[in-house]
């Protein structure tokens, strides 16, 4: 579960920084796709932004693994799916008809 918590933390933030870097244009995905891939770091030259990309992008995946820690730890532990957040709701009965409606 640790593993999965960090991973979808880290991919998520990814997403999202990589979607605002497709609009701002600041080279952030190829940075990182070049550190990934090649294992090495140059500095960035004088005005560039994607340093403040990628420490936004470290600092939402801090915020993500807390947070997502922070919910397993509060329910005992256990990973909360859809199925077990939904138990507490009444279900609605098969024959029900979708076409009237209640008020």
């Amino acid at each position: 579960l640790p593993v999965l918590i960090v991973a979808t933390s880290v991919v998520g933030a990814y997403a999202v920084f990589f979607g605002i870097d497709i609009f701002a244009q600041t080279d952030f995905a190829q940075v990182t796709l070049a550190i990934v891939t090649s294992g090495s770091f140059s500095p960035p030259a004088a005005g560039a932004k994607w340093p403040y990309m990628l420490g936004g992008f470290a600092l939402l995946a801090i915020i993500g693994i807390a947070h997502q820690f922070h919910q397993v730890r509060r329910n005992g532990g256990k990973h909360r799916g859809i199925q077990q957040r939904n138990e507490g709701f009444r279900s609605i009965p098969k024959n029900h008809n979708y076409s009237t409606v209640p008020y």
